[in-house]
């Protein structure tokens, strides 16, 4: 109502005064994109990576791993994202969602409950609070993501309640969720829920989220519970480790009587020669013994996955960075990784170029 009544007011005054008066909030524009290379095996005809990885899947042509515009919005205790996207990780991350939602990478609008603005309620389709590594390329260390990033939630749907300390040092979050990675719900799946708590001092970083929910696609209850954990410690400017580790427990009968396990690490060393020229070392695994959520060329023995990476960027300015990683995954058991079907191996190569732009 103050707003209408302005507007009257705004009839009879300068136009000037008016706007100096009245706090209209902040617009804030935004666009970025991945362009990548792929080359994997050393030159064979397959278009796509293995089914599990879900970013920079295509190979030997160029394609748009992310590209997306987005607005902010930001007034008083008020606030707003929108953003939509195109590229591979757009078209195979969120195949199982409804058309109109596909290429839809933010939609949420949040209100602060006190007057220091500590305490936010959030709604809508968010990034996740799972993991140390989001769908924006050049905000992670490395080029491609890691096995728990690429088996984990990149976005999220439903209500967020969070807190930040006055130090801003600690953050705590409680979520009510529609489901694992999931916009789009249907009638017969029940929601689900998460927390996430995180210190940061600006030297040590540690982060523990959490999930459970239905993970059912055929109107049956089936549980699963996820945690993750991760640190970050920053050695000096220059040097610094990030190290993880996730566990996740499901339900494979309705009544609960039979549960699977899988759990996952990785460790990774980051180097910068200066303010242009970056290093980083990734080693990781994957261990799914009932493959729930990878399947490795469709055995039913296993997935026991490693991969090591090496990694260089080159940042021009804040707006343009080049990237480079050479990436090996193994297969620690019998298993072959799917190379379809015509191909299988225990050992895959890949090399990736990558180029970032944002504004």
């Amino acid at each position: 109502m103050k707003y209408y009544l302005f507007l009257l007011l705004c009839l009879t005054v300068d136009s000037a005064q008016c706007q100096d008066s009245l706090d209209i909030g902040k617009v804030i524009s935004s666009a970025y994109m991945e362009t990548y290379f792929g080359e994997d095996e050393f030159g064979t005809l397959r278009t796509d990576r293995p089914d599990f990885l879900y970013n920079h899947t295509r190979i030997n042509h160029a394609a748009i791993n992310l590209a997306f515009l987005k607005a902010s919005y930001r007034v008083d205790h008020f606030r707003m994202n929108m953003a939509f996207m195109a590229g591979t990780y757009a078209a195979k991350n969120l195949a199982s969602e409804e058309p109109i939602f596909r290429n839809l990478f933010e939609a949420n609008f949040g209100v602060a409950l006190d007057k220091n603005k500590r305490i936010w309620i959030d709604a809508g389709v968010m990034p996740s609070h799972i993991g140390i590594e989001s769908a924006v390329g050049w905000e992670n260390a490395t080029l491609t993501r890691c096995f728990v990033s690429e088996n984990s939630p990149y976005y999220e749907s439903g209500v967020k309640l969070s807190w930040k300390s006055k130090s801003e040092k600690w953050f705590a979050a409680i979520l009510g969720l529609n489901g694992w990675q999931r916009i789009s719900v249907d009638g017969g799946i029940l929601p689900g829920g998460g927390t996430q708590l995180t210190f940061d001092n600006g030297k040590l970083k540690v982060n523990h989220s959490t999930f459970a929910g239905d993970v059912s696609l055929e109107k049956r209850y089936l549980l699963r519970i996820y945690q993750n954990l991760y640190a970050t410690y920053n050695w000096s400017e220059r040097f610094s480790m990030n190290a993880g580790f996730d566990l996740g427990l499901q339900q494979t009968v309705q009544d609960g009587s039979i549960w699977r396990n899988w759990y996952t690490w990785f460790s990774l060393l980051r180097y910068a020669l200066n303010d242009r020229v970056s290093f980083a070392i990734r080693a990781e695994q994957f261990v799914d013994p009932d493959e729930l959520l990878v399947s490795v060329a469709g055995f039913e023995t296993g997935t026991d996955l490693y991969g090591f990476s090496l990694n260089g960027d080159y940042k021009f300015n804040k707006h343009l960075m080049l990237r480079m990683e050479v990436k090996r995954i193994g297969s620690s058991n019998e298993n072959m990784i799917d190379m379809d079907r015509a191909a299988d191996v225990r050992n895959y190569y890949g090399f990736t170029f990558s180029v970032c732009v944002g504004f």
